[in-house]
Formats: C-alpha cells, structure tokens, sequence
C-alpha cells in the first residue's frame, strides 16, 4: 500500500454504504485527447452515489467518465465525477468517484436497479 494512503482514506468521506463487488466494466474517460477509448477497470465496490475502481491508467480528480452498463431496457452510460485517485501496487489507480447521472439518453430506471446490476456483473 502506497505511504500515507490507508484503508480509512477511501471511506472518511462516504455519506452511504458501498457495496464489494469483484467485476470488470468498461470505462470511457471524458477528457481532451486525440483519441477516445474505453479503458478496463474492475469495480471494488458501489453505492447508489458512488463508485471504487482499480485501474491502470488515472483518472485525474474532477475528470468525468463513463460506465456502459446493460441493463433490461439496452444498454446505459453512466457518467461519474472522480472525487480521488491514487497510485495503488505501483502500477495500478485506485479511484473513488460520484455519481453525476446518465449521458445522452432518457433514463427511467431506478438507481437500485443500475446498482443491483453493477453488483451483479451485467455487461
């Protein structure tokens, strides 16, 4: 574990209870760049506000990116705000990020679904 980052770092500003989860998901980065790609993170945990990734690319702080969710209804891009990221077993990012809503289409389902899907590996 990277010095001065402890496992109490990632849970002093959590206003809900996160939810472990063990699954890869696709994950778009919002930023300036020639090219957009999305990226493989793996999900550590969720709530119905927020988000815990490993990944081996950053994500600086206030940068917004997508997640591709499937769900009943198609497929759903889920637009999350990262709150920090920090360097994790040298190579790798462990990001906390927030809910900030969905991208580029009408959404009626019920956050519990999205993160019942989430917790249950849907692609």
């Amino acid at each position: 574990m990277p010095r001065g980052l402890e496992p109490h770092s990632f849970q002093e500003n959590r206003t809900e209870p996160r939810t472990p989860v063990t699954r890869t998901i696709d994950v778009l980065p919002c930023q300036a760049r020639r090219e957009w790609k999305f990226i493989t993170a793996e999900i550590t945990d969720c709530s119905l506000h927020g988000i815990g990734l490993i990944s081996t690319e950053p994500i600086e702080v206030n940068q917004q990116f997508l997640v591709k969710l499937k769900l009943e209804k198609g497929v759903r891009m889920l637009l999350y705000t990262v709150h920090n990221c920090a360097l994790w077993e040298r190579t790798r990012y462990r990001i906390g990020a927030k809910f900030s809503g969905f991208a580029a289409q009408e959404f009626d389902e019920d956050l519990k679904e999205v993160l019942e899907s989430l917790v249950r590996g849907d692609r």
